[in-house]
């Protein structure tokens, strides 16, 4: 098994996004950047398998989600949850 808990498969550089799996669960994410001052990290929000699948195919429909995420309006879809001193969304 992989050390490795998310596992890209998709990025959309000029959105800021990327799409994968979770290779604890088998569930589909989409991720955005985060910075803290001294590091950058990924927030991954769960999707369901209908959503990866329509982001797949067309990247910029998955835009008003991640974007969403970026203001937070989603954390009740995240994975991990963040620490207590949380990053901004790049």
């Amino acid at each position: 098994m992989s050390d490795k808990r998310f596992e890209t498969t998709h990025v959309s550089r000029e959105h800021w996004f990327s799409l994968g799996v979770d290779t604890s669960t088998g569930c589909h994410y989409l991720s955005i950047p985060v910075s803290l001052q001294i590091v950058d990290y990924s927030e991954y929000y769960a999707i369901d398998e209908t959503e990866y699948r329509a982001f797949v195919a067309d990247p910029a429909s998955a835009v008003p989600l991640a974007d969403a995420c970026r203001r937070r309006e989603h954390d009740d879809r995240l994975i991990v949850p963040p620490p207590p001193n949380r990053g901004s969304a790049i």
